[in-house]
This record gives structure tokens, sequence and C-alpha cells, in this order.
């Protein structure tokens, strides 16, 4: 594969680090050459993911170092015997991804978003987190990429709480704009030993966003969450024989906007 490295604002393309991977868990680099020209030889054939790094990095494929499964979708196609030419065009203005999040009509107050961005290579975050506004709002730079837009609570006094939503550029540049009406949840175990439990909340929320929280039990095994109103899934955590973490669920709650909710558990 060779083409040229186009950079925004006509700027000087020499020694840009260009990165390719065939989802095999390895990336080969090539630097563009004082015309900003990049060429990168012996490839297998098949669909190539091309980018653009700011520094030498070693960006594995796959989750924990193994192949990407699947489908792969990459920018060009390798031929045996044959040149593709495939230009990496940096000049388009980034996509800017605007929001806003209302707890019960009200702006959020301390909470940050971030994107993380999905390729081939990895899943990373794209820039800094920040903070949302007096009005609840945020802008996030650099959209080129599925990803996943996060928000999070910085609330260091509240328990962990974060809003996922899978977001697409282009599709998903109008504002987002996400209003939660919250009930509370609240309970205790029918058991012994329970002080201390950690639990975790998740509620699957309309277009495709989702709630999660995460809170440990008192010492009598007592807990209490003011959530989104929505099926509730309370879980566990939990290990694997490989020592991974997991969630098992031990109730399911409807919620209503503005219900105090009572379980028990076991």
């Amino acid at each position: 594969i060779e083409g040229q490295v186009l950079l925004k604002g006509g700027a000087d393309a020499q020694g840009a680090l260009v990165a390719a991977s065939n989802g095999n868990s390895v990336v080969l680099t090539a630097r563009a050459d004082a015309n900003g020209r990049y060429r990168l030889e012996r490839l297998t054939p098949g669909p190539w993911e091309l980018r653009h790094n700011t520094e030498e990095e070693d960006y594995i494929v796959g989750f924990a170092g193994e192949p990407f499964e699947g489908p792969y979708r990459g920018d060009c196609v390798v031929v045996e015997g044959q040149t593709v030419e495939h230009d990496l065009d940096l000049r388009a203005a980034l996509g800017a991804l605007t929001g806003r999040l209302r707890i019960d009509g009200s702006p959020a107050a301390d909470w940050s978003a971030r994107l993380l961005e999905h390729s081939s290579f990895s899943t990373e975050p794209v820039g800094d987190a920040v903070m949302l506004d007096s009005g609840g709002g945020f802008v996030l730079e650099g959209h080129t990429r599925p990803g996943t837009l996060v928000l999070q609570s910085t609330d260091e006094s509240s328990t962990y709480r974060e809003i996922l939503r899978q977001v697409e550029p282009g599709a998903d540049h109008a504002e987002l704009d996400l209003n939660l009406a919250t009930g509370t949840v609240t309970g205790a175990h029918n058991g012994t030993a329970q002080g201390g439990r950690q639990l975790h909340l998740h509620i699957a929320l309309a277009g495709g966003w989702h709630y999660h929280t995460t809170l440990t039990c008192d010492a009598a095994g007592v807990f209490e969450a003011v959530v989104p109103a929505g099926k509730v899934d309370i879980q566990s955590g939990s290990s694997d024989p490989a020592g991974l973490a997991k969630w098992l669920t031990l109730r399911t709650v409807q919620l209503a906007a503005g219900e105090r909710q009572t379980v028990e558990l076991e």
C-alpha cells in the first residue's frame, strides 16, 4: 500500500507515522518521506486498516492480544502482486459531538463526558474528558470513528455512576439530549455476612443509552440507590474460574419515575 498523507491546512506531512493492521495482532508502520508519501510492503492480501499515529506505539488488535475475530473492516484491500494506492486524508474537519444531560429536569452537576473510539487497533480515548457546563452541556471534538460516549459522575461523595451510548460519526452530530427521570431502589440481603457486598445496577434506557452504578452495602447488608426509571437489573459481582470479574443478576425490578421500591436479595 502506498499513498499520500494529507494533513489539514496543508501542513507538512514529512515524518508522519502511518500504522497498518489486518487484524492479526501485528501492526506495521512507515513514515512519510519529504513529499508526504508513505509505502508499506510485503502485506498479506486482504483488508487493511490504516491510521495516523503521533508517536511510535505498538497497537495490539483484538482483546488481550488476541487476533481480531469476525468480519474485519479495513480501509483498503490488498491484492496479491499489486500495489494499492490509498491516500490517508486527514484534511476534513474533525466531527464535534455535543449533548446535554439533565436529571429530573435539572442540569447534571459534577458529571464529565469523554469519547472512546473503536478501531481494529484498539479502543482509546479521544482527547481529555470535559466537565459538563452549568446547563449540563458538553462538546467533544475529534469524533471520526464509531465509538462510545461515556458520561460519568465526578461526585466523590456518591457511588460510581456512568451512562454509555454507542455513537457514529455524522449520524450523531446533532445534540444528544438526555433527561433522566429517577426513582429509588432500596433493600437488604435476606441472609448473613452480606455487609460490604458490592452491587451493580444496570438500566437499559431508550435511545440506546445504558446507565450503570456500583455501590457497596452497609454493615447490615442494606443498600439504597437513586437511578433512572425503567427495568433495573440488580447484580452481584463474582469471579469465573480464570479469575475474571463478572456480574450475576440477582433481581430485576420495574421502577417508575418518583417511585421508591424495596426489594429483598438472597
